[in-house]
């Protein structure tokens, strides 16, 4: 039987409206991820607002934060230091934070107009484009870690919010752009919010495939890989008793520090969900060990994806489980979930690079 590939990734940001403390939000919940995975040699996969870190650095280079707040030096020393101990970094898009306005050290004004990567063509004065935001953004990874390891690459995508959709242009940019894999889809979820729309329910039933020119949910002949986020369809009464795990670790959820502040954005609006889910209906989660996940939902997920596929079909099993710094406040889960697949002998802790190069036949 195949083995099965587990990568784990974090969407590296603070709250999508701007506010929270770097420090707080990202730097110190990440330190203990990566002191968790660590221990078990279990590599992870940043994904690096890039928009987010270029509006900090701008701000920090101009000396405009007070009380000696450096995000996008911080941001930079911590991801340099997570390359070189095998970690990895890859390219994340939060566009609304193209068009801000700075307030103070957090409290930010963003555009939610560009919430949604397809609408960055429609950019009000025509500074960005699909194409310009892509070669911009490779460029940043290259530049901070690219002198820490010669066969550093920008090898993979994620959108942010998941808007990736439609997806006919973006797979195009990705292509030329020489970007090999996605993973933003999470299979049988979808959303239709105030600002995050997207729609996976229907997608191939596959661990990986190549897609279509004009859908990442068809599978095709296009060069791009996608490589979804493992979910799991969970019944009713399972939901409950996953949710009621979640809420007896509520306080725990959100990293001591990490405030989520409401703030408008730039074109009047707000970030506010208009979300409504029933507390007793059934779901599909994603793999997801922060939003205080508990080890038995954690491990009900993994199985019940891994048990979807016949995995003597495939040459790798690859299982991409998601996080995010900002609502990493548990972490005890986390640790006994690692603990857990150690121990199975069967799982290998992995990257995108690594999947790929097996995935192409190379070992």
């Amino acid at each position: 039987m195949n083995k099965i590939s587990l990568i784990l990734t974090s969407d590296y940001e603070v709250w999508g409206n701007g506010s929270g403390c770097v420090e707080n939000c990202i730097i110190e919940p990440a330190d203990r991820m990566l002191q968790i995975a660590g221990k078990y040699k279990a590599p992870i996969t940043f994904f690096l607002d890039v928009c987010e870190f270029w509006a900090f650095q701008e701000i920090e280079n101009k000396g405009l934060f007070n009380n000696k707040y450096s995000p996008a030096t911080i941001i930079r020393e911590q991801l340099r230091n997570a390359v070189k101990q095998g970690n990895d970094v890859q390219l994340h898009f939060h566009p609304q934070w193209l068009n801000f306005k700075f307030i103070s050290n957090q409290n930010w004004q963003l555009d939610s107009r560009y919430w949604r990567l397809s609408e960055i063509d429609n950019f009000h004065n025509s500074e960005w484009s699909l194409e310009s935001l892509f070669d911009r953004g490779i460029a940043t990874l290259h530049s901070l870690f690219g002198d820490l390891d010669s066969n550093y690459k920008v090898s993979t995508f994620r959108a942010g919010a998941w808007c990736i959709q439609p997806s006919e242009r973006i797979i195009d940019v990705l292509g030329k752009k020489g970007i090999v894999s996605d993973s933003t889809v999470a299979p049988g979820i979808k959303k239709n919010e105030n600002l995050t729309k997207f729609d996976f329910s229907s997608h191939p039933h596959l661990p990986f495939w190549k897609v279509a020119d004009e859908s990442l949910l068809e599978v095709g002949n296009n060069t791009l890989i996608e490589i979804p986020i493992a979910t799991a369809n969970v019944d009713a009464v399972r939901t409950i008793f996953f949710k009621m795990l979640k809420l007896k670790a509520y306080n725990r959820i959100v990293p001591k520090g990490c405030i989520k502040r409401e703030l408008n954005a730039i074109d009047g609006s707000n970030f506010k969900s208009n979300k409504a889910h029933s507390f007793f209906s059934a779901s599909n989660p994603m793999l997801n060990f922060s939003d205080g996940s508990s080890f038995s939902e954690l491990k009900y997920i993994f199985s019940s994806y891994v048990h979807r596929f016949d995995r003597s079909k495939f040459p790798i099993l690859p299982v991409v489980a998601i996080s995010h710094p900002k609502t990493f406040g548990e972490k005890n889960s986390f640790d006994k979930f690692l603990r857990w697949l150690h121990e199975r002998g069967d799982v290998e802790f992995s990257t995108y690079a690594k999947v790929l190069n097996e995935l192409n036949g190379n070992k």
